[in-house]
């Protein structure tokens, strides 16, 4: 069977430059960032991983390693999509905070399901790397156009799929993401029984393969028919991102956890609700998130403000290197970073980009709404900064840093509302805790039609604490009597209401962690203005996590500078004078800071 397969591949190694290319549809200024980056990435003619790696000005470090490396830390389904240009940037990532790598990508020709183009499928050591570690590889599939034609040629789709099956299995792989973007409304049957076809042929094929497929953002025409494709596709990916595109009119944030009260009401937490009201079973659904942003010409320095020109995609790697920290904010109502400054032509810009706590709090919200998963556009984005894989750890997987306070509000945020049809419960049960206390400061649902069920414990069969609905505050503050609260929220299909907004922490508090007093750990100046300098004696930085938050629990964006046991902690100017907790910690040991700012 295997000589089979090598005879395959070699035929469609032959027909690569016969094969005849996309026609894309450029009156459409709406593309994906998949679709803008294949096409921009496509006219250059290197022929290696190496010459790419030329291109991003690669430089390989020691690969970043997480605090715990076994693959059974992850909690949900971590999956990034590996663009074929970033060379070899794979060398780099931490595989043990990755449970799936998808190489992009196949490009399928529409007229004959053959490939234009796999790049460096054949032969790229991505596939070793992530196989050492236990995480799996699956090939993408792309096709942004033509799919009319592509579906109504059976043999183009059978030739797709023997292609696919063939390919993946060549490279012992374990599986195929189908990324077919723009597809019409008229081609939704069509689409879906495809989907059904490739899963069933891929699991007969290659038992244990996964099967996923890239969901947009918003699907507009209902194209996607997710109830019906469920009961064969593994994994379904939103892809959360591009709210706000190149052309939009305003600048704006592309990934949005909230809309608030002035943004779009379209966001990645409505998002991941409709895709669960319309079928999706929830542990097969991940939400990507983008290591990219978005920098604008704009008319203003406030927000939202009208663009002059179209935007460009900014990775994180550039964002962190080329952006001054003292021009960052943090926009609460989507809960969301953007750098904003004038340029040397006097133009005001603003970049949207989404940092390691936004991303956090997306995953928080993951969790909460209990969804499969996280997908990645893209991995080596943030090369050489490690906090997104500090996020990861700490969000998604068994090994994040104990934190005992934190903000509990409902799906539209502090400034938005929550949305018809919730059905979801969320537990907080911190390590080594003994009780919890919860304090609503806004509490306002629809009276007797929504309802929130507080329960003290872990699942929704401990002791029930109370139902709460209306719009009268809980006055009194929640003390459970064990070390864990769980929430159920159900609200019907008609009206809707601001939410809640509560803060709860730790009472009585027991830990296993022992504080060593021979680490020499010193914060100055306290009070500070924006920066505050912290030296470390005896610990090896790289393995530091440093929090901040704010005396309500909320995570505070700074940026960290890291030398040889110095971190200088740059705070942005728009955060208030107040008093912050400043939370150090490794696997050893964890001390907490009461810091003044100025």
């Amino acid at each position: 069977m295997r000589k089979l397969s090598i005879l395959f591949v070699n035929l469609l190694i032959l027909n690569f430059a016969f094969a005849q290319k996309i026609e894309i549809d450029t009156t459409n200024t709406m593309f994906s960032v998949h679709e803008q980056q294949s096409k921009y990435f496509s006219e250059f003619s290197f022929q290696s991983e190496s010459q790419w790696d030329k291109f991003n000005n690669i430089v390989h470090q020691e690969p970043y390693k997480s605090t715990t490396k076994p693959k059974k830390s992850l909690t949900k389904e971590v999956i990034g999509w590996n663009p074929y240009w970033m060379g070899t940037a794979y060398y780099d990532y931490d595989y043990s905070l990755l449970s799936e790598v998808s190489y992009f990508s196949y490009e399928v020709n529409y007229l004959t399901g053959k490939p234009d183009n796999i790049h460096y499928w054949l032969t790229t050591q991505l596939l070793d790397y992530a196989h050492n570690s236990g995480t799996r590889v699956s090939l993408t599939a792309t096709l942004f156009s033509n799919h009319q034609a592509f579906f109504d040629n059976s043999t183009a789709v059978q030739m797709l799929i023997d292609s696919l099956i063939s390919l993946v299995k060549y490279r012992n792989a374990d599986g195929v993401n189908i990324d077919f973007e723009q597809v019409s409304s008229t081609q939704k049957a069509k689409l879906t029984a495809f989907m059904i076809n490739i899963a069933n042929k891929f699991h007969a094929e290659i038992p244990g393969s996964k099967v996923s497929i890239a969901l947009p953002a918003v699907d507009w025409s209902e194209t996607f028919d997710v109830a019906a494709m469920n009961q064969y596709v593994d994994l379904f990916l939103i892809m959360g991102y591009e709210y706000y595109w190149s052309s939009s009119a305003q600048a704006g944030p592309g990934a949005p956890q909230y809309s608030g009260d002035i943004w779009s009401s379209y966001n990645t937490t409505k998002s991941i609700l409709y895709y669960l009201s319309k079928g999706v079973s929830p542990d097969k659904l991940c939400l990507a998130v983008p290591y990219y942003g978005r920098e604008w010409t704009t008319q203003s320095n406030t927000f939202p403000s009208n663009t002059t020109a179209s935007g460009s995609a900014v990775t994180y790697k550039d964002y962190r290197k080329n952006y001054s920290a003292t021009n960052n904010f943090r926009d609460l109502h989507s809960n969301t970073p953007v750098n904003i400054y004038k340029n040397s032509a006097e133009q005001w810009k603003q970049c949207w980009q989404n940092d390691e706590i936004s991303n956090a709090d997306k995953y928080e919200m993951i969790n909460m709404l209990d969804i499969g998963g996280i997908g990645i556009w893209a991995l080596g984005y943030d090369a050489g900064y490690y906090e997104q894989w500090e996020a990861i750890k700490e969000k998604l997987s068994d090994y994040g840093n104990t934190q005992c306070q934190g903000i509990f509000m409902d799906t539209g945020g502090k400034y938005g509302k929550y949305y018809n049809s919730e059905d979801w419960t969320y537990t907080i049960a911190p390590k080594n805790a003994t009780r919890l206390a919860v304090k609503f400061q806004e509490f306002d649902i629809e009276n007797n039609f929504d309802s929130l069920f507080i329960y003290d414990g872990k699942s929704v069969t401990a002791n029930l604490i109370g139902k709460f609905t209306g719009t009268n505050i809980i006055k009194d503050t929640i003390k459970t009597t064990t070390g864990a609260i769980t929430f159920r929220f159900k609200s019907d299909k008609a009206t809707i209401n601001e939410g809640w907004v509560a803060t709860w922490k730790c009472i009585n508090q027991a830990s296993n962690i022992t504080e060593n007093k021979d680490f020499n750990i010193i914060l100055a100046p306290n009070p500070f203005q924006n920066t505050i300098n912290i030296k470390l004696q005896d610990i090896d930085i790289k393995d530091i996590n440093i929090y901040c938050y704010n005396l309500l629990g909320q995570k505070i964006n700074f940026i960290s500078e890291k030398q040889h046991n110095n971190i200088n902690i740059n705070f942005t100017d728009n955060i208030p004078s107040g008093i912050y907790i400043i939370y150090i910690s490794n696997q050893y040991f964890s001390q907490t800071y009461k810091i003044t700012k100025l």
